[in-house]
């Protein structure tokens, strides 16, 4: 109990990895997109889960690779 999960997957995944999480007792808690740079789509989602967790999600803002100057 309390041991943690970091999963990156393709954000189409998301909804998929989610419940098979919660099905395995392993509970969700951090969500953070990747994206190249602002107003572009995300490429990539980290998602952190705690095994026997208590429910809540906390959405972390979006870790930009690249900045517009």
């Amino acid at each position: 109990m309390g041991g943690r999960l970091c999963i990156c997957m393709r954000p189409e995944r998301l909804a998929d990895v989610i419940c098979a999480m919660r099905e395995a007792g392993i509970e969700p808690k951090r969500l953070q997109f990747v994206s190249h740079s602002a107003g572009k789509a995300p490429f990539l989602a980290l998602v952190e889960g705690r095994r026997g967790g208590g429910a809540g999600l906390c959405a972390e803002p979006t870790l930009l690779l690249r900045e517009e100057v």
